[in-house]
């Protein structure tokens, strides 16, 4: 982390106005510390939190800059990262060990274990930003004599992370160490080893319970007591620790670790200069995909966040010498750490073992590992000597051959024209396909809706070795440049074209062959593109003046929102029904069903940002006739919620609903309600299967075309739909959610005159509930990543006439959609019943129950 500023700190750290201001803060932040205060939440506290704060305001400044400039230099995309739905096949390597979870007390705790488990056990932990896989060098090389045991620490990798923040103080963490050894079947540790956060952590657990740890090592991190008479004492601790002040801000840490695809993963790993790294492309991407999980990297900051900066030192084991035997290896080139707060060690550490790493980093576990072991060097003094005897027989081969023939000996002609051959049209199209770190040339010959042949060369070739199958075969052949050959990229790392890495570029060119000639962007979707995002971040402007403004109002917590551990009691209500899952192709969906389940399907679909509770007063009012299922769509409450944005393109949501039914048991909907969201699925679904319902009803949702056509002519309708250009942005709009303990559900569903409203307190509190759980946002607003703004209204469905009997009930109070966009749906229904309800807002069946109850019995019966 620390790298993100490293090189454009050098250039401003000796700006005056910088220095004075990190010279000042650090001044008031050691008076704090070191002062006489009372031990009471007191003055020392507010001013220790508000200097903490001003810092990690200062250091967030500097960081986004930095970040900015990056952009601005290198031209990479600078918002959110992409989806890796896939893990790399290094985190499934069979070599490092098997997978398996500890159950503690309150927890379970995943580990990856290498070796006999009744040798001693080697236990190890991990730092930040790392998980189990920081330690694979070691699995490898101490799993003959070590039962190996990596663990993934408490909100980490797949370990479970508790959303309360307190639960990463370092009491838990020392708690976890205490159980999982019992856990792991073992009475003690032969060796604990420790990296960074893991090292805080060891050092601790060895000066408590010293009994349950025979030898300890640490890596590149010192004793805190150590680290902390340093820091007040050097300016350069102070400095080098920046982060820890800028972790402690709410989700912005968070922001910056995603901005540019987790640059600051690889940037912190290796630095600028990637080719002197042990660390492979893969072992980044490895982080990438652990940390590209939603919700993994909260818990990981809030150990930070536990930080005690007020009371820190005080605590007894700080004061008490460890005797356990110990080693510390420091890799000199840390950015984060001193020598000097190293070199402190030894005063708090009895016969401590100190070894230096001239120039190896933070990282020094993974940066400096043993590099070869007898074996392997045997192995490659052999494959070397081969290599020059082999060598010597070609060079005289070519010496006899230049001796004979008499030809030019040294190097080639040029040749700047490429021959005809190479551009003979009837072989094929050229065409380039993106993947993930390169792009690869094809020549592509037939019709893209057949059967793909695809033609890999071998050496020294390159397309062109497959020209007779081009022509043999043209329905759909496409001959392949791999990578390091023909016009394809050529990496220049050698271990780039490790046979992992070539499979890995196979996988990923076959979706990309059908990606690159379907999915072109013309002027038109980069016009359309360009537009809505600076209407999103227009609308993003806004809508943060507007949290800025209540909160210097009305004076509440502005940051994030409260822990919501326990669900409220409507949600476990038995009255509502009982809860199920329906297993798909691809995934689960959860549901609350009320009814004899022989009677006919009444399916309810909601909408935004809704689950299957907004469906609470229908569940009770048709389950004497109906068999009434409230589903949670994917993304939404307790259902299955896939990483990769394009899962909550409309077909998927079709399809889902085309599976639920059966899956439900039945072989039709006898009635399909649906809102908001849920109407705009509903609506498609009507149309394509309007053999699977038999009368569908939609609330304050207008069917797609009438919406399309309405919000082309109409600047109110226009303006009313801004929230779809802000939900485009990345990240943003999940931290305006989270704003003021997430006001802005409140406000969205009751408005500014809560005792008008007929949603209650409790019900605010559940969808609270629902939406405070970690990844809970992010799939939700998927559904608007997902609208087609440039090619939207082009689909067949939307032109053909819906002749299933339909109802539209339409509160005139919605604030998302005008009255003249309902009317326009009456065009694209045939003998659609529409009825207005005067002044109902957007949630018409929970505002308006009683009223809408009777028009869904009015139009059932007739």
């Amino acid at each position: 982390m620390d790298l993100l500023l490293r090189n454009r700190a050098e250039s401003v750290r000796g700006l005056s106005l910088i220095r004075l201001i990190i010279t000042s803060y650090r001044s008031i932040a050691l008076e704090c510390i070191a002062g006489d205060w009372n031990s009471k939440m007191g003055m020392k506290e507010v001013m220790v939190t508000v200097v903490i704060y001003l810092l990690g305001a200062f250091y967030a400044t500097l960081s986004l800059i930095a970040a900015l400039w990056d952009w601005a230099k290198y031209s990479f995309s600078f918002w959110g990262y992409r989806s890796r739905p896939v893990p790399p096949l290094c985190l499934s390597n069979p070599e490092l060990g098997t997978h398996g979870y500890a159950r503690l007390k309150d927890l379970s705790l995943h580990y990856v274990a290498k070796g006999d488990q009744n040798n001693p056990l080697m236990l190890c932990l991990h730092g930040f930003p790392e998980f189990w896989y920081s330690w694979r060098h070691q699995l490898l090389e101490f799993s003959n004599q070590y039962w190996v045991v990596a663990v993934d620490l408490r909100g980490y990798g797949e370990s479970d992370k508790p959303e309360d923040k307190h639960a990463y103080h370092m009491n838990n963490l020392v708690d976890d160490i205490c159980q999982l050894i019992p856990a792991l079947g073992k009475e003690k540790c032969g060796v604990l080893m420790a990296h960074d956060w893991g090292g805080a952590l060891g050092w601790r657990f060895v000066s408590e319970h010293p009994e349950l740890v025979e030898k300890f090592i640490a890596f590149n991190c010192p004793h805190p007591s150590a680290f902390l008479s340093t820091i007040r004492s050097s300016l350069k601790q102070f400095r080098m620790s920046w982060y820890m002040f800028l972790f402690q801000l709410p989700w912005f840490p968070e922001a910056l670790f995603r901005i540019c695809d987790m640059a600051v993963l690889d940037e912190s790993f290796r630095g600028r200069d990637k080719k002197k790294s042990r660390i492979t492309d893969e072992d980044i991407e490895a982080y990438k995909f652990n940390f590209s999980k939603p919700g993994s990297l909260t818990p990981p900051i809030n150990y930070y966040r536990c930080i005690d900066f007020a009371g820190g030192g005080k605590e007894k084991w700080m004061k008490k010498k460890i005797k356990t035997p110990s080693m510390l290896v420091f890799g000199t080139g840390d950015v984060a750490i001193s020598t000097e707060t190293a070199d402190a060690t030894s005063r708090y550490v009895e016969g401590l073992k100190m070894v230096k790493l001239p120039g190896v980093s933070h990282w020094v576990q993974q940066e400096a590992p043993d590099q070869m072991g007898m074996k392997e060097v045997m192995v490659t003094a052999v494959i070397y000597l081969l290599g020059a005897f082999y060598a010597t027989l070609s060079l005289i081969s070519a010496l006899w051959d230049w001796a004979k023939y008499s030809f030019s000996f040294w190097g080639y002609r040029s040749r700047p024209v490429p021959p005809l051959c190479l551009s003979n049209p009837e072989l094929g199209t050229h065409g380039y396909a993106r993947l993930k770190d390169l792009s690869l040339h094809y020549v592509a010959k037939g019709d893209q809706n057949n059967p793909l042949m695809l033609c890999l060369h071998g050496f020294p070739e390159f397309w062109y070795s497959w020209r007779h199958q081009l022509l043999e075969f043209s329905n759909q052949v496409v001959a392949v440049d791999l990578r390091g050959y023909g016009e394809s990229d050529k990496p220049e790392d050698k271990h780039a074209y490790h046979m992992n890495n070539l499979v890995d570029d196979i996988r990923q060119l076959i979706p990309a062959l059908g990606a690159y000639s379907n999915k072109l962007m013309g002027m038109k979707e980069v016009m359309v593109t360009a537009v809505i995002y600076l209407l999103g971040a227009f609308y993003a402007t806004l809508s943060l003046i507007s949290a800025l403004w209540d909160w210097a109002k009305y004076s509440f917590s502005f940051w994030g929102y409260r822990s919501r551990p326990v669900p409220p009691l409507c949600l476990s209500n038995p009255e509502l029904g009982t809860h199920g899952y329906a297993r798909l192709k691809d995934l689960s969906l959860h549901y609350v069903a009320k009814g004899d389940q022989n009677n006919p399907l009444m399916l309810c679909l909601h909408g935004f940002p809704e689950f299957w509770y907004s469906w609470r007063h229908q569940l009770l009012e048709f389950s004497n006739q109906y068999w009434v299922v409230a589903v949670d769509l994917r993304g939404y409450g307790e259902s299955d919620k896939p990483e990769d944005k394009h899962a909550y393109h409309m077909n998927n949501l079709v399809d889902d609903i085309r599976q639920l039914i059966p899956a439900l048991g039945k072989e039709k909907c006898g009635v399909l309600m649906a809102h908001d969201w849920g109407g705009a699925l509903g609506w498609r679904f009507v149309s394509e299967h309007p053999e699977l319902v038999e009368k569908f009803i939609a609330f304050n949702c207008i069917h797609p075309s009438a919406f399309h056509s309405t919000i082309r002519s109409s600047f109110k309708q226009f303006r009313m739909s801004w929230y779809k250009f802000l939900f485009q942005l990345p990240w943003l709009p999940e931290a305006l959610f989270r704003i003021n303990d997430m006001a802005i559900l409140d406000e969205a569903f009751r408005g500014r005159d809560k005792k008008k409203s007929r949603i209650t307190d409790e019900d605010i509190e559940a969808y609270k509930y629902n939406f405070s759980k970690p990844g809970s946002m992010t799939p939700p607003i998927n559904f608007y990543r997902c609208i087609d703004f440039a090619g939207g209204g082009k689909e067949k469905w939307m032109k053909k006439k819906i002749k299933t009997p339909s109802m539209l009930v339409f509160g005139t109070g919605d604030v998302a959609l005008s009255t003249e966009t309902a009317d326009a749906t009456s065009r694209y229904v045939e003998g659609l019943k529409m009825v207005k309800l005067p002044g109902v807002s957007h949630w018409v069946q929970q505002e308006a129950p009683d009223q809408v109850n009777k028009l869904i019995w009015d139009f059932l019966n007739n």
